[in-house]
């Protein structure tokens, strides 16, 4: 259950930072956005590993997917700056807020993490929702 706080956090994080996409989209184009987004993303980690106390570990296969962790997470905001700019800011954060159902599905093949009835009854609702959000 000490996941709960953090993910509450990220989760009004996340909508902070969509929020604030628009807002420099408004006045920037999306790839200086995206740049100043990389910039301010350098200075959190510095100060997050500068106040840690938790030792950095190098291990080949952690480190790769930390690498990958990256490059995905720096595209996807490429793209959903991209996305913002040109949508409307509740619209394009609805639909990629939906990102964890790619998550579930890549856990459920490649993990063998299964789903309940419910939680797969949502996972149906969320790409409805998608239709829906995008068409309607």
């Amino acid at each position: 259950m000490g996941w709960l706080i953090n993910a509450f956090i990220a989760t009004v994080l996340f909508g902070v930072w969509g929020f604030l996409s628009k807002l420099a989209t408004s006045s920037i184009n999306s790839l200086s956005v995206f740049l100043f987004q990389m910039l301010g993303g350098v200075f959190v980690t510095l100060l997050a590993v500068g106040l840690s106390n938790i030792e950095i570990e190098y291990e080949w296969q952690g480190g790769s997917y930390g690498f990958l962790v990256g490059v995905t997470g720096m595209l996807a905001t490429l793209f959903f700056t991209e996305a913002i700019s040109k949508g409307s800011a509740s619209i394009v954060s609805v639909v990629t807020a939906l990102s964890p159902l790619f998550t579930i599905a890549l856990a459920f093949v490649f993990l063998k993490e299964s789903l309940s009835l419910s939680q797969g009854m949502g996972v149906i609702l969320g790409l409805f929702s998608i239709v829906l959000l995008s068409f309607g």
